[in-house]
């Protein structure tokens, strides 16, 4: 449903979140994402997903299934502690393995976004937070170099740009 729905509505993109880490499951989703695909001929849609990877484990086995265009890693189940060191060892991953950005939440930019911004700048990266409902706040992190922000209830209209 969720294929036929982005077929209608061409400027749908779509980040999965998935929740599942260990590869017996992350094998099962995605394989049955596959087989949706293309049974229905719809795979040129992956284009427009981005696949929300949580482990380089769990980046290593979706891959491995399917190599997907564009991948974001978020830091919410990996082994990331805050620290500077921490937060470029994360990033390196993502450069090494093409994942085009990071996901945190918005409390570890907070105190450390000139570090985190130059670390991931330098690697081609770019730092998504979640999840961000006040505007002020939003307009905050964009202006600090962060590229995009998850939120519940804002519109690209709330925000200044």
């Amino acid at each position: 449903d969720l294929l036929y729905l982005m077929e209608q509505y061409p400027d749908i993109c779509i980040v999965t979140d998935t929740k599942f880490v260990n590869e017996e499951e992350v094998t099962r989703q995605f394989r049955a994402m596959l087989n949706d695909a293309y049974e229905t001929s719809l795979t040129y849609l992956f284009g427009r997903m981005i696949i929300q990877v949580y482990t380089p484990l769990m980046f290593s086995v979706a891959d491995n299934l399917y190599h997907f265009p564009h991948y974001i890693f978020t830091l919410y189940n990996s082994s990331f502690d805050g620290t500077e060191d921490s937060f470029r060892q994360q990033a390196t991953f993502c450069q090494e393995n093409g994942i085009m950005g990071i996901t945190m939440s918005d409390y570890y930019w907070s105190g450390n976004a000139p570090d985190y911004y130059s670390i991931a700048s330098r690697r081609g990266i770019r730092i998504y937070v979640h999840t961000v409902n006040d505007a002020d706040r939003v307009n905050s992190l964009l202006a600090a170099g962060v590229s995009g922000v998850y939120t519940d209830t804002l519109l690209p209209s709330d925000v200044v740009q």
